[in-house]
């Protein structure tokens, strides 16, 4: 067809409409036979001066380890204290509506389940972030111009179920241990692959990461504890 286009890069089908190849992050806004040092996106391109690490290092994957653990820990992090802050006013509901204690932890869970990639999904398409990422310094970028709610509901989803099994554990803590697996050996995460979106190779150092990993076990907890009004 006269409008298919392939990357120079890796040879994918791309669509003359997105700046980035959505397999390897090659540029081809700028042409999709320029020397791949021109066609790579600046770092004024992602975001200004706050790149940790080469661009090529991003695209290429080639993250030395202790920065790749950070960037790793920092979005499995983020997520995980997003969802808490999220099933926190859900569980609470769920009580003040009589939900016994028995399965209080089950309509949380299943309203999570649901849900939750579709609150994400909104707040990230609006504000480019959430609590968790800001908090964890982990910035959200678009490969092209404008990415579509569609686009962060489906990467949300993703990242969801590839990365977190949906919040059930201890599957969620298994999940969330092979995409960190996936994400050392080739820089990018399942859900990296399915949406224009990508986030930047930064994040929290340890005692953040640390401090707000104990916030979010307590926060996920608080509703389940008997003696609270």
């Amino acid at each position: 067809m006269r409008d298919e286009q392939f990357c120079a890069k890796c040879g994918a089908s791309v669509s003359p409409a997105d700046n980035f190849c959505t397999s390897c992050g090659q540029r081809i806004g700028r042409g999709l036979h320029a020397d791949s040092d021109a066609s790579l996106p600046t770092a004024e391109d992602l975001a200004g001066e706050s790149a940790s690490i080469s661009v090529q290092e991003l695209l290429n994957g080639t993250y030395p380890v202790p920065m790749a653990n950070r960037f790793a820990l920092s979005r499995l992090a983020a997520r995980w204290l997003d969802m808490a802050l999220f099933g926190l006013p859900v569980a609470i509901i769920f009580r003040e509506l009589g939900v016994g204690e028995s399965f209080l932890p089950i309509a949380a869970l299943l309203t999570v389940l649901i849900a939750y990639p579709f609150v994400e999904g909104l707040v990230t398409r609006s504000y480019k972030t959430t609590l968790g990422k800001r908090l964890l310094n982990v910035q959200l970028v678009e490969r092209r111009e404008s990415a579509s709610l569609r686009d962060y509901t489906r990467r949300a989803g993703s990242a969801h179920f590839h990365g977190f099994a949906g919040g059930f554990p201890p599957f969620s803590l298994y999940a969330a241990w092979v995409s960190w697996r996936h994400f050392l050996e080739t820089g990018r995460t399942p859900w990296d692959d399915v949406s224009p979106i990508y986030a930047l190779p930064q994040g929290a150092g340890f005692i953040r990461w640390t401090a707000f990993v104990l916030i979010a076990v307590v926060i996920q907890i608080l509703p389940f504890i008997p003696s609270l009004p």
